[in-house]
């Protein structure tokens, strides 16, 4: 099922905070909240109610226009089920972080660099008796050359805007930046949620 796109909305600094649903365990075809979160300044997020496995295309409209508008890159994106707990993009680096928190939210994904912007990426939604498990990005650069791949930082600090230097070990493709500034690629981030367990 694809969803209209829409628009980013501001979150309070420096939390990020999806509690907006509070569901149990679902079945399949239920609604699920999600939120993707943008690490611009203020961080911006993007609410979503999804069925349990069923396919989604997500489109954050106006994230395009975020990316070019001189925003400190690079631009990294999260999501997040709703809870209660600040949602910040857990820190992958640290297996103490993964554990504590990757059934709420995800590890940090690229989505602007200073050359190439991400406008497609795969988000696989981890289900264990009806409660999401974990997140995890789904991508890879075996569609594009060395140049346009993307490499996410598996720490992101969206406060301080510093990254750890570590990578994880699959990238993304990324369109050129220059062909979002003239219009010639649509470069709102679209995120295709699919489901697991």
């Amino acid at each position: 099922a694809s969803m209209a796109p829409r628009s980013l909305q501001e979150t309070a600094a420096p939390l990020a905070l999806c509690d907006v649903d509070s569901p149990g365990p679902l079945a399949i075809g239920e609604s699920l909240v999600l939120c993707i979160f943008l690490s611009t300044t203020p961080p911006k997020k993007m609410i979503f109610k999804v069925q349990v496995e069923e396919y989604a295309e997500l489109v954050l409209k106006g994230s395009q226009r975020l990316a070019l508008d001189n925003q400190t890159m690079p631009i990294y994106a999260w999501a997040a089920k709703s809870h209660q707990e600040p949602a910040l993009p857990v820190d992958c680096s640290s297996e103490t972080d993964v554990l504590a928190r990757e059934a709420n939210v995800s590890c940090p994904q690229i989505y602007a660099s200073g050359t190439h912007v991400a406008h497609l990426t795969n988000l696989v939604v981890n289900m264990r008796d009806g409660v999401i498990s974990s997140f995890a990005w789904d991508n890879g650069c075996q569609g594009c050359g060395d140049d346009e791949c993307m490499w996410s930082s598996t720490y992101v600090d969206i406060v301080n805007k510093t990254q750890n230097g570590l990578h994880f070990s699959q990238g993304t493709c990324g369109a050129d930046f220059g062909k979002c500034a003239t219009g010639d690629v649509s470069c709102d981030l679209k995120v295709f949620v699919t489901w697991a367990g």
